[in-house]
């Protein structure tokens, strides 16, 4: 398990236990002095301008849509699932 994984699941006995507490079930969580493992975080790779261009000239005409939404992707930062459920209508 990673240590995210351990965080998130310390996290909810915490409060399972907390609320053992609240009842009068414990008279002490004895979670109370865990503290969170180190997580490390993940390091972005982002494309260079010149290296989206590049991208971009290889599309062919008949492939335009998938040209312009990774253009609206990477000109906005969405991720992928937000740029296919934006609702245009919407807004």
């Amino acid at each position: 398990m990673s240590n995210n994984t351990i965080n998130k699941l310390m996290i909810q006995m915490k409060k399972l236990l907390d609320v053992a507490v609240k009842h009068g079930i414990l008279k002490e969580n004895p979670c109370q002095q865990l503290k969170k493992l180190p997580v490390k975080k993940k390091k972005m790779d982002y494309w260079t301008p010149t290296e989206f261009q590049e991208f971009m000239t290889l599309f062919t005409p008949e492939e335009y849509p998938f040209q312009l939404f990774f253009k609206v992707a990477y000109l906005t930062g969405m991720r992928m699932e937000r740029t296919f459920k934006t609702d245009v209508g919407r807004y």
